[in-house]
């Protein structure tokens, strides 16, 4: 009974040692080794886990350097190869980055510290010579991946698209294995980098993420889709069945009015989503519906008509530019105009081939016609008095003037 108990007690304390030394041995995701006499060396880092281009800092202790000795310390940023010569090292892992000498007499800590960017996942060894001893270590830095959500040409963290619009959208990881993957919010499973077309954006305010990685390691980005109102606008003079469908400009005569017409999806409130802006006295007074019409009053100059309406994601903003001509009724080939055209100033024939006839009733204090007008033919109908606005009566025909190009 006393041999069995005498070897449980030595089987604790052989313990207690090992677990004591193991403790002295390893720390912080450094080491601390020693070899012989009082010579004893840590090496760590501040962390196992950086992010992609952070700057990763080491640190080493070197104590036990007697009076008049030297300790030498190589270091490489990646050098996985362990339980090497330094000849092998070198051989291996090319120069070393940094070389230190340490020459302090005494018993007393010698601080090194070394800092660089680290780009990918490393393993840096340090090499510490004192002598004929040796003492190496090779830590482990993983990086965590870089992963980014990219719409169309941004790199924002949000992005407005028009209500049922659509975008580009891709992403890239980097910092991970070839068979690692990513998990997306918008379509699951993805690989480390692709890129897809996302139709019919309506969801207000919606989130996009991705995450790539596995365990401990993992990288993600996101980006916000902010839907703003997609909006329709149109116009066309007051005597006019057909809008304007090319471009966001109407070119009307002297004291025209314009009809402007509007229809935005993916307003917060479609009774009063919109308010104009521009335009003439009465257009901006009120909040507008999401859908409607507006006719203007007769305008004497060019104005700008701006519609705002505000949806979940923002406001969106449309405009309509109606350029008021100064008065001069100007007409090109293929025109004809049956009913009576009042020209405030001058009446110019322009742009016309040999043999186009024009045929309407002019009021115009001059009439001008291109240089080649030999076979340029007027139809004069001075009508009955009924065809004439109240208050005319028969009208002089008017000088013709011919103008040289």
């Amino acid at each position: 009974m006393t041999k069995r108990i005498i070897l449980i007690c030595f089987i604790v304390v052989l313990m207690a040692a090992i677990f004591y030394i193991i403790k002295q041995n390893f720390f912080k995701g450094g080491f601390k080794a020693s070899t012989g006499g009082n010579f004893y060396v840590d090496f760590a880092s501040e962390k196992s886990v950086y992010d992609f281009n952070e700057n990763v800092k080491f640190s080493a202790k070197v104590q036990g350097i007697g009076e008049g000795e030297t300790a030498k310390l190589y270091f490489w940023n990646n050098c996985p190869k362990k339980n090497l010569s330094m000849a092998a090292t070198r051989e291996v892992c090319g120069d070393p980055e940094k070389e230190f000498s340490f020459d302090v007499g005494g018993s007393r800590n010698i601080d090194f510290n070394h800092q660089y960017t680290v780009a990918a996942t490393t393993t840096p060894k340090a090499i510490f010579v004192k002598g004929d001893l040796s003492l190496e270590k090779t830590l482990e830095i993983k990086l965590n991946p870089v992963v980014k959500l990219i719409a169309g040409n941004y790199f924002n963290d949000s992005i407005e698209i028009p209500y049922g619009g659509s975008f580009d959208l891709s992403w890239e990881a980097e910092g991970l294995s070839s068979s690692s993957k990513c998990n997306s919010s918008w379509g699951g499973i993805k690989n480390l980098s692709g890129s897809e077309k996302i139709y019919n954006a309506t969801k207000p305010d919606e989130t996009l993420t991705i995450e790539c990685g596995q365990d401990s390691i993992k990288g993600s980005d996101s980006m916000e889709v902010k839907i703003i109102p997609s909006i329709t606008l149109r116009a066309r003079k007051e005597d006019s069945t057909s809008y304007n469908t090319i471009g966001n400009e109407i070119k009307l005569p002297m004291d025209s009015k314009v009809v402007l017409s509007w229809n935005a999806l993916g307003t917060l409130d479609e009774a009063s989503a919109c308010s104009g802006s521009g335009g003439d006295e009465t257009w901006g007074t009120i909040k507008r519906p999401a859908s409607g019409s507006y006719t203007s009053s007769a305008l004497t100059s060019s104005r700008e008509f701006s519609l705002v309406c505000q949806g979940a994601g923002g406001l969106a903003t449309a405009s309509f530019k109606v350029q008021v001509e100064s008065g001069n009724c100007i007409l090109k080939g293929g025109n004809e105009i049956e009913a009576l055209t009042f020209c405030r100033n001058n009446l110019k024939v322009m742009d016309l081939a040999d043999n186009i006839g024009l045929k309407g009733s002019f009021v115009a204090e001059n009439i001008f016609l291109p240089g080649s007008s030999a076979n340029i033919r007027f139809f004069y109908n001075y009508p009955v008095e009924k065809n004439l606005p109240p208050g005319f009566r028969y009208l002089a025909r008017p000088d013709l003037k011919e103008t040289k190009k």
